[in-house]
């Protein structure tokens, strides 16, 4: 065999070992009959160790919707806090509920602008309610203040928006958050994204990457 064509050889077989690692990277839920198939964004994985548990009891802390996945930032999950990941979620009125993404995004189109400009979809008492919650399901106190605001829509996502401070035992923390409210296979899902305070340009990036998820979502009837 030639050194040409033995290189040739070796640079098929390790696109085609790449082709299948970017096939692998999947991971799917089932909700109201639809199993959903979402890409692994770049440097994200599936909790696993310590904070397994923690995304559980996150998750059920979350009265108000049903969280379908958590993915960690992959290179965070070897300390002891993790600042960047994604939830996929649908509050729990919205279980089952048929309707297509132009549908939705006119029927959130209308209720945004019913909120006053600069109004927080979250009032002072759904805030306590959520302190309360989390705090429970962790076991310690947690004190957390900002605002959720509606931040627009196009064909895709109607946009929601915010900046946190979290503070618990090991001090005080900024966390900014992206959300991608859609449609995939007519059942309502919201592509949440969080990481650190970088400001209002910081909240558009992770709105741009949550709208970018959500149009990689694929739905189909569950098996």
């Amino acid at each position: 065999m030639s050194s040409k064509y033995a290189v040739l050889m070796l640079a098929l077989a390790a696109a085609a070992s790449a082709q299948k690692a970017a096939a692998q990277a999947t991971v799917s839920f089932t909700s109201a009959g639809i199993r959903f198939d979402v890409p692994l964004p770049s440097g994200y994985c599936l909790p696993r160790g310590p904070f397994v548990e923690f995304a559980q009891q996150i998750a059920t802390a979350d009265v108000q919707n049903v969280t379908h996945l958590t993915l960690y930032r992959c290179d965070q999950q070897s300390g002891d806090r993790v600042v960047d990941y994604i939830l996929i979620k649908t509050p729990r009125p919205a279980l089952g509920t048929r309707i297509t993404r132009e549908q939705l995004m006119a029927d959130l189109g209308r209720e945004f602008a019913a909120i006053p400009a600069g109004g927080s979809l979250l009032s002072d008492e759904s805030v306590d309610a959520i302190e309360g919650r989390i705090a429970s399901a962790l076991g310690r106190q947690l004190e957390m203040t900002g605002s959720v605001r509606p931040l627009g829509r196009d064909s895709v996502c109607a946009y929601l928006g915010g900046i946190f401070a979290l503070t618990m035992a090991g001090g005080t923390h900024n966390v900014s958050a992206g959300a991608c409210v859609t449609s995939v296979a007519e059942r309502i899902i919201t592509v949440n994204w969080y990481g650190a305070d970088r400001g209002s340009a910081g909240v558009a990036a992770l709105l741009a990457r949550a709208r970018r998820l959500a149009t990689l979502i694929r739905g189909r009837a569950a098996p």
